[in-house]
């Protein structure tokens, strides 16, 4: 087992023999799974520190017992997780929950939770508290357990926590009632949130107790969402009260998704949090489209050790499999304290074009192609013709105390000839400095193989960076000449560089830019937030209409919640449009937008509303806008609210054009 960087970890180190390995500092490493034999024996074989088999429901699961006492002797922890709130699946239920139909939880209009996907029973009801407990700290005791990682320990939507048993105890208690006023009522999602809390601390007075019979201490983790402030305002988990009460031994964070720059963010919320009370396990997933190959899986880890958590888990062994990534995890494990500190962040996504165009914005250019042949790495690499123009935007994830964009490439120029240039242009948006426009010559000898090129740009300090854009300019007179590019990478780095080296005006570095009649299509986006792998914000300006797998690749799906979720488009260089088309996402209602807003800003600061309406329920009647003439760089698309007040709004194609196209 692992020795653990940051001190607060050494609360988490069992007394059970550690092996050779301890005496040097490897990061936390745990896997969420591990109920068979391979997932067991591969934890052994790498060196994971801890195994969270998953079980369900509130039955007897007594294989763990043989699990842990396998991997005790391996010096591996065994912390299942307990769907806590979970009382059954579909219409089957546990003895304990089916014996007890008085004691569902029910939602707002008087549905009770006892069938379908979501299925429990009342935290409110001091009978169902006290039998998740005893149940808990039973299996605890009988499997000889290290602890428990308490998922779904919440209510399952802020429409739930309606038992008369809450209800009627809240109007007790404040005189209002609950039916009369809004779900998310800050006092009424407070109280639902009591009732949970108090479940996990009578749960910590058990557990405690069975650590004091057998003399070693049991560890209570929660597995939540990164963001407290989220989790209290829509399931009632106010995970930061047991941070703080001192209920629980460890946080896993949820951290399910393909942009690991926004992980970035995600963890330095979780880590503001747990404020060094607790430890911070950042959760990544192999899982679902998200994290689907071994250079994502690394690179995410990379970027959760960078943000100070020492430790890093991964959602779920299954999948794991499924993608092939335990090579992955495996030199996570023998990463070595030394070798993180070293290692650079890489904020380019999809850096070596594995995943195609994904992350990339390419515009109308004919000359942009991606080759499976004479590729320095990987599968792929990127071929540019003449006037071909590829760009990525970052806007998220940046450590402080930077100074300079640091970026290399690979190139290969044997079928570019001499009179050909290649082009870095790099655009950063600083709260002090504003916007900054670079150009970089990327200087190679002709006619070689593959070449490495570096460079870097000032950026004064990354504290008040916004956003950057990185794009690849290829220009040769020549017909049919094309140059291959791979393995691109951008850093932050603390060295500081000339500010005035390859410095341009916002007029050169937008020459070469002619836009087609939809002046969007192609270009950067950015957005508030979005689903799930598939559902990026770049799907809006893609052309793509299609509505197959709820239009996945096609449509952009904002996160929890449908409120004020936005997308934003960065334009090369200001135009004057004149109307805007929309088109509603083509999945179900719970992710479209209902009412919405269009602004535009010149600085992309101050933005000014030019159109608003209600869009269709439906993904196939395109809603048009003639707008006032308005010169613009950037153009943003407001979802106000969702036909789905729980879900999220939606987006599957925004079109732009200037006066002239009429």
């Amino acid at each position: 087992m692992h020795a653990i960087i940051p001190s607060v970890l050494t609360t988490l180190v069992l007394s059970i023999p550690l092996s050779a390995r301890a005496q040097t500092t490897y990061p936390l490493v745990t896997v969420y799974g591990g109920t068979g034999n391979r997932t067991v024996e591969k934890a052994i074989e790498l060196g994971v520190d801890v195994l969270h088999p998953a079980v369900n429901w509130y039955d007897d699961h007594a294989y763990l017992k043989g699990i842990t006492e396998l991997c005790h002797r391996h010096g591996i922890k065994v912390i299942p997780s307990y769907a806590a709130a979970a009382d059954g699946y579909g219409d089957k239920h546990h003895a304990f929950a089916a014996a007890h139909p008085q004691w569902w939880e029910k939602k707002r209009g008087g549905q009770l939770v006892n069938s379908g996907v979501h299925v429990g029973l009342s935290f409110g009801v001091p009978e169902v508290r006290r039998f998740k407990v005893e149940t808990i700290a039973g299996r605890v005791r009988d499997y000889g357990l290290d602890g428990v990682a308490l998922d779904y320990t919440r209510f399952f939507d802020r429409t739930c926590g309606y038992h008369e048993s809450i209800v009627d105890a809240f109007k007790a208690e404040t005189g209002r009632d609950p039916h009369a006023i809004p779900n998310e009522d800050p006092e009424w999602v407070g109280f639902r949130a009591g009732y949970i809390t108090r479940f996990v601390r009578e749960l910590r007075q058990a557990v405690d107790a069975v650590g004091a019979e057998r003399g070693r201490p049991v560890e209570l983790w929660a597995c939540v969402g990164p963001d407290p402030e989220k989790c209290i305002a829509y399931s009632m988990q106010d995970w930061k009260a047991w941070v703080d009460e001192g209920l629980v031994d460890a946080v896993l964070s949820m951290i399910y998704e393909r942009d690991s720059n926004n992980s970035i963010r995600q963890a330095m919320i979780a880590n503001e949090a747990c404020a060094d009370k607790v430890p911070h396990v950042p959760m990544l997933a192999p899982y679902g489209g998200f994290l689907t190959s071994n250079e994502m899986v690394l690179d995410a880890s990379l970027k959760m050790l960078k943000t100070g958590t020492g430790a890093v888990g991964y959602y779920r062994d299954d999948t794991i499999f499924d993608y092939g990534v335990w090579d992955a995890i495996g030199k996570v494990c023998q990463w070595k304290t030394d070798q993180i500190q070293r290692q650079k962040v890489n904020y380019l996504l999809n850096p070596g074009i594995e995943f195609e165009f994904e992350h990339w914005s390419i515009g109308d250019s004919d000359g942009v192609a991606i080759v499976e042949n004479g590729v320095r790495s990987g599968r792929r690499a990127l071929s540019l013709a003449s006037g071909a123009t590829v760009r990525q935007l970052i806007d998220r994830g940046f450590f402080s105390g930077r100074r300079s964009i640091q970026i290399s490439l690979w190139a290969n120029t044997m079928t570019w000839p001499a009179p050909g240039k290649l082009f870095l242009d790099v655009n950063t948006n600083h709260a002090k400095q504003g916007e900054r426009y670079f150009r970089v010559p990327v200087k190679l000898a002709s006619r070689h193989g593959w070449q490495r090129f570096k460079t870097q740009v000032s950026i004064e300090g990354s504290e008040e960076l916004n956003w950057m854009i990185l794009s690849l300019v290829a220009d040769t007179p020549v017909p049919d000449a094309r140059i291959l590019v791979d393995d691109i990478a951008v850093h932050l780095i603390e060295a500081g560089s000339n500010p005035e080296r390859f410095a341009i005006t916002e007029q050169e570095a937008a020459a070469n830019w002619q836009p087609a009649d939809n002046v969007v299509r192609g270009q950067a986006t950015m957005s508030s937030s979005f689903w799930e792998a598939g559902f990026d914000p770049h799907n809006a300006v893609d052309g793509d209409l299609a509505s197959a797998d709820a239009g996945r690749h096609a449509a952009w799906h904002s996160q929890r919640p449908p409120e004020n979720q936005w997308l934003q488009i960065y334009l090369p260089a200001p135009r004057t449009i004149g109307r805007v088309r929309l088109l509603n996402a083509s999945a179900q209602a719970a992710y479209r937008t209902r009412q919405y807003r269009v602004e535009v800003s010149p600085d992309g600061w101050h933005f000014a509303k030019v159109a608003a309406g209600t869009l269709p329920d439906d993904g196939t009647t395109w809603i048009e806008h003639r707008v006032p003439k308005t010169r613009t760089k950037y153009i943003r698309f407001v979802g106000i609210n969702g036909y789905g007040p729980e879900h999220a709004v939606g987006l599957k194609e925004i079109e732009v054009f200037e006066p002239s196209s009429d």
